[in-house]
């Protein structure tokens, strides 16, 4: 007698439609718009307790490791949506300093719900006519939700700091 295996077979739509409605997923959140899942984990995905930014053209982040300051001068669409951005920024040493130039600069999006990124991970920021600005993009934000966007530097001497921005895509 052989053995015989059991393949685990998907369950039909209907019982995933089910399950999710059971989890609260698509119920909207405190913000109204039903885009992001809730920051109080309420869709049953990880990274629960998320705080999005409003966008305003010039806000800025200083960076975790207190060595830059990371201005978004604008954002194309602004504020960030679904699709296709494109972003200019300014790198600033930390507390107000002089602009830095000559700095390697990307921007990483990622989506800490769903645990993907884009296609290419990373994008480039590209010399802007501004000292000390540049352009990043365009890069595809495909899907409306949380999206976090890690802008990391090095600057010409070799330091290094990271800032993340976090927008709520409606879409």
């Amino acid at each position: 007698m052989g053995s015989t295996s059991r393949v685990p077979h998907a369950p039909p739509a209907t019982e995933l439609l089910c399950l999710w409605a059971a989890l609260g997923c698509g119920e909207g959140d405190h913000h109204g718009d039903g885009a992001c899942g809730g920051d109080d984990d309420s869709s049953g995905e990880a990274g629960g307790d998320l705080e999005w930014d409003t966008y305003a053209a010039g806000m800025s982040r200083t960076g975790e490791g207190g060595v830059f300051e990371f201005v978004l001068v604008a954002a194309d669409p602004g504020p960030p949506d679904k699709g296709e951005n494109t972003w200019t920024l300014e790198l600033r040493e930390a507390g107000g300093g002089a602009v830095v130039e000559g700095a390697t600069v990307e921007v990483v999006p990622y989506m800490p719900l769903h645990g993907h990124g884009t296609q290419p991970a990373s994008y480039p920021c590209a010399p802007a006519a501004e000292a000390g600005s540049c352009v990043a993009g365009p890069f595809d934000l495909f899907m409306a939700g949380t999206w976090e966007v890690a802008v990391n530097a090095t600057g010409p001497d070799g330091a290094t700091d990271q800032a993340t921005f976090t927008f709520c895509l409606e879409g």
